[in-house]
């Protein structure tokens, strides 16, 4: 959605989305969906914007979603990758050394989850967040900030 959107992951939320929006709701309602990694996305855009590829993409006339969809393709590859040498060729630059594999593994602990509950006029509200990065992510977010 991020990328339909334009967005970036771990970019800062804009102003209008800070407002706080409080609702009643029955916390017996609680459903947890759709646990994601999300430290891999994140490296992965990240890579992209040091190669200009989003901009590449857009110079080429590609669509929105044609776009997302070519993002995403390249940050699935890199999530379960078949070669590993150029992305870890990337982050050497940057100072990491971990290989790409380790670094995966340690990103796949932050997950995103949408909880459901359902509010008193009957509709259902999603909420979703991120969790907090453990101190080996954040050690290596500053990398891709």
């Amino acid at each position: 959605a991020r990328l339909l959107a334009g967005g970036r992951l771990g970019a800062a939320p804009s102003p209008a989305s800070q407002r706080h929006d409080f609702h009643r709701i029955d916390v017996a309602t609680l459903a947890l969906i759709r646990p994601r990694s999300v430290g891999v996305e994140h490296v992965g855009l990240w890579a992209m914007d040091q190669l200009g590829l989003r901009t590449l993409l857009e110079a080429l006339g590609l669509g929105a979603s044609v776009r997302a969809a070519a993002l995403g393709s390249v940050i699935a590859r890199m999530a379960r990758p078949g070669s590993e040498r150029a992305t870890r060729r990337w982050l050497r630059q940057a100072g990491q050394c971990a290989s790409w594999t380790t670094l995966r593994r340690i990103l796949e602990g932050q997950q995103r989850i949408t909880a459901t509950f359902r509010r008193d006029d009957g509709a259902t509200l999603h909420v979703r967040k991120a969790t907090r990065a453990e101190p080996p992510q954040q050690a290596i977010y500053p990398i891709v900030a």
